[in-house]
């Protein structure tokens, strides 16, 4: 009895993850199509950004990957890029965000998180 448990949680872990790949295509096909309208004031792709962001902690986590190990595995992606990256709008952006992420880590540090 043990192995048929063991197979459907597998088969609903997978099943989630498609769930969650689906969901996220979706979101960028929204995100596209979002940007393409003219008459969008900017608001719904914000939302839509935040879905995607969500989206990707929770495929993540389903993946097995812990949420706190994808933020450190992007402050490494982000601090490398900073690395090669030159004195261009690109370097900023990326600057801005490693100074926005640390700046969080540190926050929940502080607080006892």
């Amino acid at each position: 009895m043990s192995y048929k448990v063991e197979e459907i949680d597998v088969v609903q872990r997978l099943k989630m993850i498609e769930k969650l790949k689906s969901a996220m295509l979706s979101k960028v096909a929204d995100l596209f199509y979002c940007m393409s309208d003219s008459e969008n004031g900017g608001g719904s792709s914000t939302q839509i950004l935040a879905e995607i962001t969500m989206l990707s902690y929770m495929l993540a986590n389903r993946m097995g990957s812990p949420y706190e190990v994808i933020d450190l595995k992007l402050l490494d992606k982000l601090k490398n890029e900073l690395k090669n990256s030159e004195e261009d709008e690109w370097g900023e952006l990326i600057s801005s965000l490693t100074t926005y992420l640390l700046g969080r880590k540190n926050e929940c540090t502080t607080n006892g998180k």
